[in-house]
């Protein structure tokens, strides 16, 4: 009987105390997943401040002054009756050909005009508007556009246009409006666009050599790297490195990958030392076949830094 009682006894506290254990360990994971981890991590609530699509976005106060990123364009500008590259730097936009296009009818600036950059496009004319599709680029400009000059002005500023456009990678032609009006004869002087007009079209306001790197004003470490595009005497580009005080550098010369009648690249590293900040003339040209002078000159004053 004594027995019997002290197993049933023995069972009831084991049960007690089973019971007692799920009780006092059940507490501890909800906290671990409920209330005190989510209190920690939660987003105020609306009456507390922004919600969280609103904080995507920083304060102007929490904005960093300098921009996230730059990219570097292109701007076509004129030397003389020729084309003349310059790049130009701003901080990273979807707008990028808009922007292009507004530097380019703003003109030369700065160290561009100071060497000699003009432009054709007549002073006023304004950006209506300019979208992108299918590799076609439709550029609306202000009437100011197809204002004054010769047929010599009129193809050099639909040049300007059309290389400042395709430049990039998804526009390999340019349609023209004026005040929204699609063109299709451009001028008093009977300019027929027929269709996108390509950088092939204006090859003739191309000058026979190209310098794309370096830019005019860059301030470059060495080595000095110079590269473009040209169509010369047997593709041979020839270049010279001219100090502050008219003293000579370095020379040397490249190989263009086509030449003598159609337009090939070059690339050339010059090996130039300076002990300081130092302003140079980088000066690419073709020699002269018949007496070896310097022809189609192009000088690139750059910042040679030690």
């Amino acid at each position: 009987m004594r027995s019997g009682f002290t197993r049933c006894f023995a069972a009831l506290l084991a049960s007690l105390f089973l019971l007692g254990a799920c009780s006092d360990g059940s507490p501890e994971p909800t906290r671990a997943e409920g209330p005190t981890g989510t209190e920690k991590e939660s987003p105020a609530s609306p009456d507390d401040g922004p919600s969280p699509s609103e904080t995507t976005e920083a304060s102007p106060s929490d904005e960093p002054e300098e921009p996230q990123g730059e990219f570097t364009y292109e701007v076509w500008f004129v030397v003389g009756d020729k084309l003349f590259l310059e790049h130009r730097t701003a901080p990273s936009t979807q707008g990028v050909a808009a922007l292009a296009m507004e530097s380019l009818l703003a003109g030369p600036i700065g160290p561009e005009a100071e060497s000699g950059d003009t432009t054709a496009i007549p002073e006023g004319t304004s950006l209506l508007g300019v979208s992108i599709a299918d590799g076609v680029a439709t550029v609306d400009l202000s009437d100011e556009f197809d204002s004054g000059g010769g047929s010599a002005g009129m193809f050099l500023r639909l040049a300007q246009v059309v290389f400042t456009l395709t430049q990039f990678p998804t526009v390999q032609g340019a349609q023209f409006r004026i005040e929204g009006e699609p063109v299709e004869t451009f001028s008093g002087e009977g300019i027929v666009l027929e269709g996108p007009q390509k950088r092939a079209d204006y090859e003739d306001q191309v000058p026979a050599i190209v310098v794309e790197e370096p830019a005019i004003g860059e301030e470059v470490h060495g080595p000095l790297v110079v590269k473009g595009t040209a169509n010369v005497f047997e593709a041979t580009v020839s270049f010279k490195v001219i100090g502050e005080d008219g003293e000579t550098l370095a020379t040397d010369f490249a190989t263009a990958t086509c030449g003598t009648g159609c337009r090939g690249d070059f690339e050339k590293r010059l090996d130039v030392e300076v002990d300081r900040r130092t302003t140079v003339i980088v000066k690419v040209f073709e020699s002269s076949a018949e007496d070896g002078r310097p022809t189609n000159v192009v000088n690139v004053p750059v910042i040679l830094i030690p």
